[in-house]
């Protein structure tokens, strides 16, 4: 398939560019433009500066990405999640 060697990143949306663009910065402090396809962005719906998403980058130009959904830091999945793994 012709996107199989996309990198998948998170990243935190730090600033609001237009409609669909973002500035997101990823963990590693490095910043990129994003932006959402417009299917996607019915499906998302809006996004607010400081939420976290997911990321899809190409390998020819890693100054632009493309958000390919939410990242869930939600607590109690992450405890839901190790308690299954200890039982």
């Amino acid at each position: 398939m012709i996107f199989d060697d996309m990198i998948r990143v998170p990243g935190d949306i730090i600033a609001t560019l237009g409609d669909a663009a973002f500035r997101v910065r990823l963990s590693n402090g490095y910043v990129l433009i994003a932006h959402v396809t417009k299917r996607l962005k019915n499906d998302l719906g809006p996004l607010a500066v400081g939420e976290s998403v997911q990321l899809e980058l190409s390998p020819f130009d890693l100054s632009r990405g493309r958000i390919i959904g939410r990242t869930t830091t939600d607590l109690t999945l992450i405890l839901a999640t190790t308690d299954k793994i200890d039982r």
